[in-house]
């Protein structure tokens, strides 16, 4: 991350799934609660020329930059904190397969249509949910 115009990494004191999935969000990406998490042992080594900068990183649901979220910076570290805790996460391109129709939507004629894993990211709850769906005509 980037503090003023400092780049340096993030302590993993205190980091949470929400604090992941709001990096993946504001990177355009997305996080899969079920495989976010990096190893010590996957992480690059790159950064570690840099100072870690953020430590004990506490987002909520309303937060929209980590940088901006509750944390200790540099010169606020209650206890050391070295490269050998630096957070590590994986983020996914997200993806969406089917057919929405806007309320200003054209009349169109449809035939022989199969939507597939429609559905979107609930990034409150970092779960992929399913699709609304409406019958295309109203039963009579």
């Amino acid at each position: 991350v980037r503090i003023g115009s400092t780049w340096g990494t993030v302590c993993n004191y205190g980091w949470t799934i929400l604090d992941a999935a709001l990096v993946c969000h504001q990177l355009g990406l997305v996080l899969n609660p079920d495989d976010w998490f990096l190893q010590r042992s996957e992480i690059p080594d790159a950064g570690t020329t840099e100072p870690v900068v953020l430590s004990n990183v506490c987002c909520n649901e309303d937060d929209i930059d980590i940088t901006k979220c509750r944390s200790e910076s540099i010169n606020q570290f209650e206890n050391s904190c070295g490269h050998e805790n630096d957070v590590g996460l994986r983020c996914y391109e997200s993806s969406w397969a089917g057919v929405r129709f806007g309320v200003l939507a054209e009349p169109s004629n449809l035939q022989y249509i199969t939507v597939e894993k429609a559905g979107l990211l609930d990034y409150a709850t970092n779960a992929f949910k399913p699709g609304e769906s409406w019958p295309l005509f109203p039963p009579t």
